[in-house]
């Protein structure tokens, strides 16, 4: 199996290709936040001439992470399923693929979710937002869980999501389509008309 993977909703953009489970090309932007500029020249140096028409599945981040970089993943994924109808898409999260650094299989991955709240997942669990205090108590109930927390040493790449697929046996998550991730409500507000 062929897999083409990419991670854009982190700080940097980066692309991954592998054959049967095997890293061929992994490939990282340069620069912090290009994602919609870096990606598909990232994507072509990484196929390095194997042609789009061979690969078998595509991946991506959804989130949670940049709003904007989850929603290049998802859209790009998309747009070459358009192309590539013989594709299946496979979504994964930002805490799945910090799980990829846990040396055993009792964990808790978190990443700040800004104002004070926090993104929680304990190994196989769903991912919730909570504050700073609840997070404190969730963390003191699993004391011996090792804790992954999403950082500058522990950011998620495309060859995160390449070892993620390699290690978990995801078929029944293959899709046609996906959507980006998102796990709270936009912090905005309607003006009012006078």
């Amino acid at each position: 199996m062929k897999i083409l993977a990419f991670e854009t909703a982190n700080r940097y953009c980066s692309v991954a290709f592998a054959e049967n489970d095997k890293l061929i090309a992994f490939k990282t932007a340069s620069a912090i936040s290009q994602q919609s500029e870096e990606l598909f020249g990232l994507i072509q140096e990484a196929l390095d001439g194997e042609q789009l028409t061979n690969i078998d599945v595509i991946a991506t981040n959804i989130g949670p992470g940049s709003f904007t970089g989850a929603r290049i993943g998802v859209a790009a994924a998309n747009g070459l399923k358009i192309a590539l109808p013989q594709c299946k898409l496979c979504g994964l999260t930002t805490l799945e693929l910090l799980s990829c650094h846990a040396r055993n299989q009792d964990y808790v991955t978190i990443m700040s979710a800004g104002k004070n709240e926090y993104y929680y997942q304990i190994a196989g669990g769903d991912i919730v937002c909570v504050e700073q205090y609840r997070l404190d108590e969730l963390l003191a109930a699993h004391p011996t869980h090792e804790l992954i927390k999403y950082d500058e040493h522990h950011t998620p790449s495309a060859s995160d999501i390449i070892q993620y697929l390699a290690i978990h046996d995801l078929e029944s998550r293959f899709t046609d389509s996906l959507t980006p991730l998102y796990i709270k409500p936009p912090h905005i507000t309607v003006a009012k008309l006078v």
